[in-house]
């Protein structure tokens, strides 16, 4: 008589610890209860008296080679492949920044008739413009600020305007300062207000910003 036994995974009996039916597909006999399987036999994994097919067992060795094969040979190369996909996007985009530049300004000038309505509320204070060299032959954007109270002054006050505001933020207290004897400083960082404007935000850095500050102040003798 042939013996039906139970099989049961690490944390206990299938479908919840209930002994269920088992019925053997294509290929597959019960074990005889006491006896041995036959030699080139090969049970079912985890299933004792359970006999497969010849060959299932290399099958399972095979499916987990292929496994680890992805994970260790087909994963890093798909990786690899995404970030160098990435890499030409960035080259591709730089290149067509300098290569292509009739086709959209660098650097923008807000006109000053943008400005014209500003004395109504209290900005009344005269432009000044200066173009701050950076070595090279070069300089940096067009940079507005307002230079208001007497050069001598005893103490003088830099106002610094954050994003996305500009000097204008300044037009109420300058006047307050000024009549308190200081000399009051306040440029309108590249990009803001009355200074020019890149059209890519890619130039637009901490380390350019503080760069413009520090030549404006020796440009001021500050």
């Amino acid at each position: 008589t042939s013996v039906l036994r139970a099989c049961y995974s690490r944390t206990g009996p299938l479908r919840g610890g209930t002994l269920s039916t088992f019925v053997p597909g294509p290929g597959i006999q019960l074990a005889p209860s006491g006896t041995r399987k036959t030699k080139g036999s090969r049970g079912v994994r985890g299933c004792p008296g359970v006999i497969g097919e010849p060959g299932s067992h290399s099958q399972v060795k095979m499916a987990g080679l292929m496994f680890y094969l992805m994970r260790l040979v087909v994963l890093p190369i798909l990786i690899i492949q995404v970030y160098g996909l990435d890499t030409i996007n960035i080259l591709l985009s730089i290149a067509t920044k300098l290569f292509v530049k009739g086709k959209k300004q660098f650097i923008v000038r807000t006109p000053e008739e943008n400005f014209s309505n500003l004395d109504a509320v209290g900005y009344t204070f005269k432009p000044n413009y200066v173009e701050l060299p950076i070595g090279g032959g070069k300089a940096l954007p067009r940079l507005h600020y307002v230079d208001e109270g007497p050069l001598d002054a005893a103490e003088t006050i830099l106002c610094l305007h954050g994003e996305p505001s500009w000097s204008f933020l300044y037009r109420h207290m300058i006047p307050i300062l000024v009549k308190a004897g200081y000399r009051v400083i306040v440029p309108d960082f590249i990009g803001f207000g009355k200074s020019d404007k890149y059209t890519y935000k890619e130039c637009y850095t901490h380390e350019m910003h503080t760069q413009t500050l520090r030549l404006l102040l020796d440009h001021l003798n500050v």
